[in-house]
């Protein structure tokens, strides 16, 4: 397989994981805060044996400044599935699909 038609898979991959977390968030009868946390235990656990694998540290080459970086936006992405979650558990995302989908004109197409 080339390299183009593996990246378009791997890119359908991803997207199609991405939208079963909505699905299975829904499913899932925990609070936000716990399914983030879980997603980040996860992640980091992840990290952890890749780096065992390769034989690399995760933090060899980071000064001050990358250290703030990093935590700033994985604070950020924490928010960002922490709101996720909220809105999925309110209801609110339909709605709020519904009405991106009016405002961008995505409902002639289905």
């Amino acid at each position: 397989m080339n390299s183009s038609r593996s990246a378009l898979w791997s890119a359908h991959i991803a997207a199609v994981l991405f939208g079963l977390v909505g699905i299975l968030a829904a499913m899932i009868s925990a609070t936000p805060w716990v399914i983030t946390a879980g997603r980040s235990g996860f992640a980091v656990l992840a990290l952890a044996a890749f780096s065992l694998v390769l034989r690399q540290s995760l933090w060899g080459s980071l000064h001050a400044r990358g250290l703030v970086i990093l935590a700033f936006t994985g604070a950020l992405l924490a928010a960002h599935w922490v709101t996720f979650f909220l809105c999925r558990e309110s209801r609110w995302s339909s709605r709020c699909h519904f009405g991106l989908c009016q405002l961008s004109g995505v409902h002639r197409h289905f």
